[in-house]
This record gives structure tokens, sequence and C-alpha cells, in this order.
């Protein structure tokens, strides 16, 4: 690592890229589910030009390989494996694609999206003796997430249509969104009609409707998780019976039971808890 950090430093750095874009690229860290080999990535974004570059962490990882042993829980532990993977992807040229090589440069400014990783990986940076304009991560804002986002999902649709899943299977893989470490405290269930909203349907139906939707959400969010064998295996299954399942288990067992389980370490009941939460599902059962 010493030699492509002292690579690094000798890059000619500019504040403007070759193709005249500024050369400031925004980093954040993704955890790709797919199966057989689910890993942690670096996903580097010129925001501009809609230009990325992704490096499977930790590095030196084969493309056959797992990297599901590196499993970060705090910017302080992503760090050291962000630094590495910024210096290399520089050192080999970001403007390169396979067979076009291009001359290498450094970057100007780095940016993210939380402060905790941005002090961390700036803290990193220092210790490897790289320019203080770099050791100073900039924060960005909901547009600059929402844009790298959007590059992202490109991306991973991409790598989605080239893994060849099939057409049910390929709309249940959501595109993961960036890994966040800071803590946070979840804000209470609001009232049904703030979750819900406004309804613009028969009055008879709405409660099926709004049941219905609930229902689907949690399906496709419930099978975006799994490894994507157990997707292919339900992949086929009838949506109604589905459904009707998951209906069923919404009516059977109440929040509160799902929660005494998954507190007791039922790690099936703590992922249905964390859905029901999050599609806003209550009942009174039990």
């Amino acid at each position: 690592m010493s030699d492509e950090v002292a690579a690094f430093k000798a890059l000619p750095r500019a504040e403007s890229t070759p193709s005249g874009k500024p050369n400031k690229w925004h980093f954040d860290l993704r955890y790709l589910s797919l199966e057989p080999n689910p890993t942690h990535v670096l996903f580097l974004t010129q925001i501009e030009s809609s230009q990325f570059h992704s490096e499977k962490l930790p590095l030196n990882t084969s493309g056959e390989s797992s990297g599901i042993f590196f499993f970060p829980e705090s910017g302080d532990a992503a760090a050291p494996e962000i630094c590495k993977a910024i210096i290399r992807s520089f050192v080999n040229g970001i403007d390169s694609n396979a067979g076009k090589p291009k001359p290498p440069y450094a970057p100007w400014r780095l940016t993210t999206e939380e402060r905790s990783v941005a002090v961390a990986v700036g803290n990193q940076l220092k210790r490897l003796g790289l320019h203080k304009d770099l050791c100073k991560i900039d924060l960005v804002t909901h547009r600059t997430i929402t844009a790298a986002q959007k590059v992202f999902d490109k991306f991973w649709s991409t790598m989605i249509t080239e893994r060849r899943y099939p057409v049910p299977v390929a709309i249940m893989l959501k595109a993961p969104e960036s890994i966040g470490f800071e803590t946070f405290r979840l804000a209470p269930w609001p009232k049904q009609s703030e979750a819900d909203g406004a309804f613009d349907g028969p009055p008879d139906m709405e409660e099926t409707i709004r049941e219905v939707n609930k229902a689907l959400a949690y399906t496709r969010q419930m099978m975006s998780i799994r490894p994507t064998e157990a997707v292919l295996e339900t992949a086929e299954m009838d949506l109604q019976k589905t459904l009707g399942e998951v209906m069923d288990l919404f009516h059977r067992k109440s929040p509160q039971r799902v929660r005494l389980e998954a507190d007791a370490g039922n790690a099936d009941s703590a992922i249905d808890y964390a859905l029901r939460y999050v599609n806003q599902w209550r009942n009174s059962a039990d």
C-alpha cells in the first residue's frame, strides 16, 4: 500500500478534470446483497458528469469471493478500506475504461454525506500524509445525495441486467442506498391518518386498498433483503396467494407480539417488526 500512497502523492492535481468538470468526487459506502458473493463497495461519483467508479471492499477480494467478512459498524472501522480504495481508484486512472487507459490524476476535493465518515476518512488520509485539502472531507446537501443515488441506480440496473435475473426477481432487487453509521432515534409511529395520507377511491374500499398496498410494500421489501436463491424460489409464486399469506400474518400476530419475539432473539421476527414499522402496519390482534 505504501507504493500506491507514494504514487498517489505524485499524481497531478487540478481544480478541473481533463474533461473540464469540477475535480470534486463524492464517495459513499454501499452493501450489495447479491448472492453468491455479497460485498461492500466504495462508490465514487463526479456529480456534474455522472461519471462513476466502484471498488469492491476489502481490496484484493476476487470477483468470485464474498466480501461478507468485511462488515464495518462505524465510520472509524470503514475508513482504512475506504481510503485504500480511493487511492487505488485514482492511481489506476479513474477515467480509464477497459482497454482505454488514460493518464491518472488526483482529486481536488472529496465529499461524502455523513460527518462521522468524513472525519474518520479525513483523519486516515492525514495519517497517510496526503494534501491537507483532501483531508478535509466536505459534507454535501440532499441534492448531491439524490444525484449520486441516480447514478448508482443506473449502475445497479446494468449489473442486474448483466446477471440475467428473471424479470420477477429483477423487479424485487431494489438498488441499495448509501450506508449511514450515525445513530438515530426512531420517531413514534404516526397516527393512521398521517401515515396513510389522502385516499382517492371508493369509500367502501378504502381500508381494504390501504391494507393491500401495505402488504405489497412489505412483500417487496422482504424479498429484496432475502438471498437471491430464496427470491428465485418464491418469484413464480402466485402473487394473490403471497399477499393473502402476508395479510393473514398481519391479522394473526400483533406488532407487540412480534416485537417480544424479536427482543427474545428471533431474527425473522426482528425483520418482520422492522418492515411493519416502515410500512405503518398496526393492528389489535392478541
